[in-house]
């Protein structure tokens, strides 16, 4: 990680901890100016409330939302808690029951925001075009036009410790499902949840011993029996 993604990630967390800290730093003085008590009740109990509000009026505003589109939801069940706390009197359990809320709000914005961030940069990482061998030549296209059946040439970018293949290892390899439609003489399309392919050797034959989830028919239909015979599924 760079400086500037360090940087980036302390600014991230300092703004997330905005909200669960002034909460907690009234729960505090609410605690402390109970315990001394240096004035009336309602003097202790101020922070208390102001930290409930504060840290909780999002809460508030869609637990009334659902309440009035008739919806249960997690948020309608602390606006019932944190009103029912605040009616007996008990301001700090409200603010605590908001402090725990917030900060796994934080946290759960934190962990969002990475996984977002993490899924741009694999993005980053995916190659323009490809290099596809169609008949006896390599040629490359763009990896929008790669088709099922294509033969590609690729790096190995992870591998699995007990895997066969090493990091950076060059392989063949038939795609055997994608994402992007593809058209049927009797006019019909197929299409899948992603994007795969089956290393295979020179002579066309799978160097894997199991392959996951399904494959287009085409793969058969081009000759690859032993990898249609391996798969889960044939489409």
């Amino acid at each position: 990680m760079s400086e500037n993604d360090n940087a980036s990630a302390y600014r991230e967390i300092a703004v997330l901890s905005i909200v669960p800290g002034i909460v907690g730093v009234l729960i505090l003085v609410s605690w402390g100016l109970a315990h001394w008590e240096p004035g009336p009740y309602w003097l202790n109990a101020g922070p208390a409330l102001v930290a409930t509000l504060f840290g909780g009026y999002l809460r508030f505003i869609s637990g009334f939302k659902d309440i009035f589109n008739r919806k249960i939801t997690v948020n309608v069940f602390v606006t019932v808690a944190l009103i029912a706390t605040i009616a007996v009197g008990e301001f700090r359990a409200a603010a605590v029951i908001v402090f725990i809320m917030s900060v796994a709000g934080a946290l759960e914005s934190y962990t969002l925001d990475k996984t977002r961030r993490s899924i741009r940069n694999l993005l980053d990482l995916t190659p323009k075009m490809a290099t596809v061998r169609r008949g006896d030549q390599e040629v490359a296209v763009p990896v929008s036009e790669v088709r099922i059946g294509d033969i590609v040439v690729a790096s190995v970018k992870e591998v699995d410790p007990r895997s066969l293949f090493k990091k950076g290892q060059i392989v063949r390899a038939v795609i055997v499902r994608t994402r992007k439609e593809k058209s049927r003489p009797d006019g019909s399309y197929v299409r899948f949840d992603d994007n795969a392919a089956v290393i295979i050797g020179k002579d066309n034959l799978p160097k894997s011993t199991r392959i996951f989830g399904p494959i287009a028919r085409e793969i058969k239909d081009l000759g690859y029996k032993k990898i249609a015979s391996m798969a889960q599924e044939i489409v």
